[in-house]
């Protein structure tokens, strides 16, 4: 319901209606309109932190574990409208909301902290460059957030080569590797 209609409009009424109980049996498991919302977000969470654990646990370079995990996210936001639908909500309903709100930044907290270990695992192995883990991390979840509303938003894009160049640019840097000459 909140997908279809948004948070603020959707009543609780139509929720129970669409889980097919009275709004009374609704209640028996849910103690508002924001504990749904936030049950929901649980759910989301859940799922992807058991994507997460699944690409931790792979036995690759830390390049590829950060391009199966931005792959992964981008694969599930463009995989359902209604997917899409909630993570615009997210942002509407965290910013009225402050219990949703900690939990939005809790979640990105935990992407971040996953981010910086598989950025650390790199630069341990010899893959990246020496950098700021906790930084470098931060970029790639913010980049992931954008791509994610690109997509919510319908932005026309072939997403597996804008992902594929995104990755190289992060991984690569824009720069040629040749010196400019200054006039």
């Amino acid at each position: 319901c909140f997908a279809e209609r948004g948070y603020a409009v959707t009543r609780v009424e139509e929720i129970a209606k669409a889980a097919g109980l009275s709004k009374g049996g609704l209640y028996v498991h849910f103690a508002s309109k924001e504990a749904i919302f936030e049950a929901l977000h649980d759910d989301e969470v859940e799922r992807a932190q058991e994507a997460l654990a699944l690409i931790r646990a792979m036995q690759l370079p830390a390049r590829e574990k950060l391009g199966a995990l931005a792959a992964g996210m981008v694969a599930r936001y463009a995989s359902s409208e209604q997917h899409r639908r909630f993570l615009l909500l997210l942002g509407e309903v965290g910013l009225s909301t402050p219990s949703v709100q900690a939990k939005v930044r809790a979640t990105h907290a935990m992407f971040v902290a996953a981010i910086a270990e598989m950025v650390e695992e790199g630069m341990a192995s010899g893959e990246f460059r020496k950098v700021d883990a906790g930084h470098a991390a931060l970029l790639l979840k913010v980049f992931s957030d954008g791509m994610e509303s690109a997509i919510a938003l319908g932005y026309e894009m072939d997403t597996a080569a804008f992902l594929q160049g995104a990755v190289d640019i992060m991984l690569h840097g824009l720069a040629s590797g040749r010196k400019q000459q200054t006039t």
